[in-house]
């Protein structure tokens, strides 16, 4: 399951404060993985930064209120879910494209 999270730049550190918490003993947002991204630089003309998840329906089911709780912050669907989703997909695979040309 994927999900996708728009963040206001103004809520970002309270955001990564959820998703870098070292105070937890384990902090499932980092254990389970996201990629943050800021809109601009995915090509985005928007001022606000997205989280990129992917995990188990149930992970989603335990925690993510702990990052929508958050004033501002919406999960995304529709159009901007899939052009957001295409940006990070392409960008991941260009950078796997990179390390395998390096390796290869």
């Amino acid at each position: 399951m994927l999900n996708i999270y728009r963040i206001p730049t103004e809520k970002i550190r309270d955001a990564k404060t959820v998703l870098e918490n070292p105070d937890v003993v384990i902090n499932r947002w980092a254990r389970n993985g996201y990629i943050l991204r800021d809109a601009k630089i995915l090509g985005l003309n928007k001022n606000c930064y997205y989280v990129y998840a992917e995990g188990p329906e149930e992970f989603f089911k335990e925690h993510e209120k702990e990052i929508t709780s958050i004033e501002g912050i919406e999960k995304i669907s529709g159009d901007e879910f899939d052009e957001v989703k295409q940006k990070i997909d392409d960008e991941q695979n260009n950078a796997m494209s990179g390390v395998g040309s390096i390796f290869g």
